[in-house]
């Protein structure tokens, strides 16, 4: 039998997260990230996005291809605030998830706050689609220019989504700090946990070699992995590149391709 067949909400939530090759570059560090990516991780950090922005991103993981995973946004300011729409699909034809999300954040003074809502799609072979609508919070103080701190739950409605194994869309919590000492660099550690899994630390840092060339690099517990990536950046568009080894799945690989539809300054 196909083995992601047998996959649960639980088992599966660790690796179909949509969080966009500079978040895996740097370890999978969500918490304080100010980009475009920030409507599926946390939407707190959307509030920052100065311009319409559109991004496709592929996840692949050789040794085990149908946890495969495709994901796009779009963040567009308005006058007060940004709103993100999302979409995600995780899995093959014998089993799949499909993840729909839209969300708005806005500044007021020295922090944003998120909000999202999220539409989820479960189908496995054989069986009926399931569906399921959840709701996330985010926030993100900036404490000092150099120092932050973000936080987010996510489904935090808990919604059932498979009533004959009584199996839940699971909570999960993070809270994570970020420091920047200098131009160019970046050092972040956040804490996360879900319900049903121990807490997960990650840890990652950014530093751009060049104005335009970024090395990235860090690492998780529970689940054991280490991460690096490049990012290269442009006025009008972001080319991202990350890679992720574990030892249940070994290696795997994340591009981003983001487009700015007006001139970054």
């Amino acid at each position: 039998m196909h083995t992601l067949a047998l996959c649960t909400v639980s088992a599966c939530s660790l690796l179909s997260q949509p969080y966009g090759a500079r978040s895996m570059g740097m370890g999978g560090i969500s918490g304080c990230l100010t980009d475009s990516w920030a409507v599926v991780n946390n939407i707190a950090g959307l509030a920052e996005i100065e311009n319409p922005t559109a991004s496709v991103s592929y996840h692949a993981i050789p040794s085990f291809k149908p946890f495969n995973q495709m994901s796009a946004i779009f963040a567009l300011p308005l006058t007060k605030g940004v709103m993100g729409i999302s979409a995600s699909r995780f899995g093959d034809n014998l089993y799949n998830e499909h993840t729909f999300s839209f969300g708005f954040s806005n500044r007021f003074g020295l922090a944003s706050l998120g909000i999202k809502g999220n539409y989820i799609q479960h189908r496995a072979e054989g069986s009926e689609t399931r569906n399921a609508f959840t709701l996330s919070f985010g926030g993100l103080a900036f404490l000092t220019p150099h120092l932050l701190l973000g936080a987010y739950i996510t489904n935090i409605n808990q919604p059932t989504i498979n009533p004959t194994i009584e199996e839940k869309i699971t909570t999960s919590l993070l809270t994570g700090i970020a420091f920047l000492p200098s131009t160019g660099l970046t050092i972040s550690t956040e804490i996360e946990k879900e319900i049903l899994h121990p807490p997960t630390l990650r840890a990652g840092m950014e530093y751009y070699i060049f104005s335009k060339l970024a090395f990235r690099s860090g690492f998780s517990f529970k689940p054991q992995a280490g991460f690096a990536g490049l990012g290269f950046k442009h006025a009008r568009m972001n080319l991202d590149y990350a890679i992720r080894i574990m030892d249940v799945f070994g290696m795997s690989h994340q591009a981003t391709i983001t487009c700015h539809l007006t001139k970054n300054q």
